[in-house]
């Protein structure tokens, strides 16, 4: 446990960018400070690949992560976005959305970025998400939590709080135990740690470029670096008591403008799936969605009477939306509600491919379940490939299909999956082993062996991180 708690690092960040329409020629402005070399860590790159997987299984069992299969694509697609124009990078990325109404974003190492919702639903544009986004990749990219590591990996990081909240859990789960205590401090490291200016510098000016060559326009950054120093941020509510672990200072904004003025300025628009997600996000958290446009109205409205189980007004209000890939989900949902399988499938099957998890793969599953193909339905599900950020709301949809088709194994083996990606092995274990007793197929036999293996191989790697 104890390297496991003492690398967390939150980084709080607002930015402003926005979508791009044009291509951009991306001048060179990677002349960075002298920070020594990112290879001159505590942790080699192989190491935090897996520390950074383990901390988001941890932190995903211990905090509350948004797992709506839409949402998930949706901010995971905006994340590999920027990543594509990321240079340097050694590892996967991987993007989550916490549940949590305060303004926060922080990352990982081995490329974890944990948005909080209530960030996503305060930003006034694609723009700044994906500004927030790009900062972090940065930090991960240059490595800077790896080299906080190094420079803290001798402070006493254990809370009193955190121990005894975990002692508390262990009594029934000790998997449950540690990702408490993990999540306790995590909710508080950034509060003890800093970034340096010159690692906010680096993240800024590769966070530019990365911002830049995505296809967003890096001018805003500046202008909300200086309504935070100007002290204009109230649209964010308190969050000054965060800017100690990202400090401004009017050298680093002169920075940014020097550094913006190589790329010019760019008039972009959001895209409809922002503006869809940021609804659907004040929807799930019962925020207030007044005085959107009537199409966001709209989606709201079929959000709102699907929740309450009213078919027909959640229909007519679907009706109302452009038909398109960003409205197709709730579309197919209001459908289903009214009994209307066959025009499910009739508009959105096509849509949807063997081999591929979608948003778009459950509300279709439903209606060939309810159309008496059921076992066309599994095809479907069954052969999606899963990710480490495979939304939990599929996983437990997938083990529900199992056993309603008699597929005790399968069942077994999507329990397992979820367990797995919470850092639960001893649970993922107990399971799979149980699912060998049910006679499974010699395709789940295969599953059952990768998958023991993999626990097998995440324990000892948890073994040895311990030791940082």
């Amino acid at each position: 446990m104890k390297g496991v708690f003492i690398t967390l690092i939150s980084v709080l960040w607002g930015m402003s960018s926005a979508l791009a329409d044009t291509p951009l020629t991306l001048p060179n402005i990677e002349k960075l400070p002298e920070l020594g070399s990112p290879a001159n860590t505590a942790l080699n790159p192989k190491q935090e690949i897996n520390f950074g997987r383990q901390l988001f299984r941890e932190l995903r069992q211990s905090q509350r992560f948004i797992e709506d299969p839409e949402i998930v694509e949706w901010i995971n697609q905006l994340g590999q976005r920027l990543v594509q124009h990321a240079s340097g990078r050694f590892s996967p990325f991987y993007f989550g959305v916490a549940q949590d109404n305060s303004v926060n974003a922080y990352a990982l190492p081995g490329g974890v970025v944990v948005i909080n919702s209530g960030l996503i639903t305060r930003v006034r544009s694609e723009s700044e998400l994906a500004a927030v986004m790009a900062h972090e990749v940065a930090h991960i990219t240059q490595r800077h939590t790896a080299r906080q590591l190094q420079a803290s990996k001798a402070t006493p990081w254990i809370t009193g709080l955190g121990l005894l909240a975990g002692a508390a859990a262990s009594k029934s789960n000790s998997d449950a135990a540690e990702a408490l205590i993990v999540g306790t401090l995590a909710t508080n490291m950034h509060q003890q740690l800093s970034y340096s200016r010159a690692h906010e510098t680096e993240a800024d000016r590769i966070g530019l470029r990365i911002l830049a060559g995505a296809g967003f326009d890096p001018n805003t950054l500046a202008d909300f670096l200086e309504q935070l120093e100007r002290g204009q941020s109230s649209i964010y509510g308190d969050i000054t008591k965060y800017l100690s672990t990202h400090p401004l200072g009017i050298e680093r904004l002169s920075d940014v403008r020097s550094s913006i003025n190589q790329f010019g300025r760019r008039t972009t628009a959001d895209s409809m799936g922002f503006k869809l997600m940021q609804t659907k996000i004040r929807f799930l958290a019962r925020q207030d969605n007044n005085g959107i446009d009537p199409l966001l109205q709209n989606y709201n409205r079929t959000l709102t009477t699907l929740r309450y189980n009213q078919a027909a007004q959640a229909l007519a209000a679907s009706q109302k939306l452009p038909t398109n890939p960003t409205t197709a989900v709730v579309q197919a949902q209001a459908l289903n509600a009214n009994q209307r399988y066959s025009d499910t499938l009739k508009r959105f099957l096509s849509s949807v491919r063997l081999g591929t998890t979608s948003a778009l793969l459950i509300p279709v599953a439903e209606a060939l379940v309810a159309q008496g193909q059921a076992s066309k339905a599994w095809q479907f599900v069954n052969s999606a490939k899963l990710t480490e950020t495979t939304s939990l709301e599929f996983l437990e949809y997938k083990q529900q299909l199992a056993q309603k088709l008699g597929y005790s194994a399968d069942a077994m083996i999507a329990v397992a999956e979820r367990s797995l990606r919470l850092g639960a092995y001893k649970q993922a274990k107990l399971t799979l082993e149980q699912a060998q007793k049910t006679r499974p197929t010699p395709a789940n036999r295969q599953v059952i062996t990768q998958r023991l293996a993999e626990i097998k191989q995440a324990e000892a790697i948890k073994k040895e991180l311990e030791k940082f």
